[in-house]
């Protein structure tokens, strides 16, 4: 009985005393781009800013201008035509998912390891698509508030910023 006993503590503290690996409390997702895992070379940057490009658009018809607006009632330019605009005719506001893309880049950008004028050749990109992004908002409601870095929930001040 005593041996017995003697092995299964020896076994117990066999167990307790074993280095535990806790790497896998340091697991970033692998489906979703965190600073962590992604920003390390130009080439992540690279990708990155490729999905800058699906944002663009490119009007082939002549339905989002004076000319054809009378014939879609619910479009922007007709409303501005006659006179109606309020918040709830004029669509665009819900889209700051862009600017926070440019921001997160440029927020993260410093731990990239490569050439300096590729990484800045990024940078360069990303303020310019932010600067359009601002141009078309302030264009279309006249005053918006300036981020310059990504906002979290809880950041409920710059949230709700004039």
């Amino acid at each position: 009985m005593k041996k017995n006993l003697l092995w299964i503590l020896c076994g117990v503290i066999c167990t307790l005393t074993s280095a535990c690996n806790d790497d896998f409390l340091e697991l970033y997702p692998e489906t979703t781009i965190s600073p962590e895992s992604f920003f390390k070379s130009v080439k992540d940057l690279e990708l990155y800013t490729n999905t800058y490009y699906n944002s663009l658009y490119a009007a082939y018809q002549d339905g989002v201008t004076d000319n054809c607006a009378i014939y879609a009632d619910q479009s922007a330019m007709l409303n501005l035509l006659r006179g109606n605009i309020t918040p709830a005719t004029v669509d665009g506001w819900d889209n700051w998912g862009d600017l926070r893309a440019y921001n997160f880049l440029l927020e993260h950008v410093e731990t990239v390891q490569g050439n300096t004028d590729e990484i800045n050749h990024y940078i360069g990109l990303s303020r310019l698509f932010r600067a359009v992004w601002y141009y078309g908002m302030v264009k279309r409601y006249n005053d918006v508030p300036w981020y310059s870095n990504t906002l979290n929930d809880s950041d409920v001040d710059n949230l709700y910023k004039t």
